[in-house]
């Protein structure tokens, strides 16, 4: 039991990763900084309670509450990010915010 407490615990600062995205109309490559906020036992719950749901909405969610500035204030909201306003977030975009919330997560490990 003491090996599992050892690292049971979430760090709870962010973290700072580098995207990059290719300009699909220029094909030049931009990279921005961004803070990833690492899970935490609320957002399991939050998981469970929205699980068979709408899976876009979703991983919209888990964008939203992960992805921050340097203060910890969301980027985006859920509908931003799904288009509710008339534009969504790009699938480059999207899936390399979802890679590095993998990556400070470890996911798939």
């Amino acid at each position: 039991m003491d090996k599992i407490l050892k690292n049971a615990f979430v760090k709870t600062e962010l973290i700072k990763k580098t995207i990059s995205i290719i300009d699909q109309k220029t094909g030049e490559t931009h990279k921005a900084a961004v803070f990833v906020k690492p899970l935490s036992f609320s957002s399991a719950v939050e998981d469970l309670k929205n699980y068979g749901g709408d899976e876009a909405e979703q991983i919209a969610r888990r964008i939203a509450s992960s992805i921050c500035d340097e203060k910890g204030e969301p980027i985006f909201t859920v509908e931003q990010i799904t288009g509710e306003g008339g534009q969504s977030l790009s699938p480059a975009l999207a899936k390399e915010l979802l890679f590095v919330i993998g990556e400070v997560n470890s996911l798939g490990k």
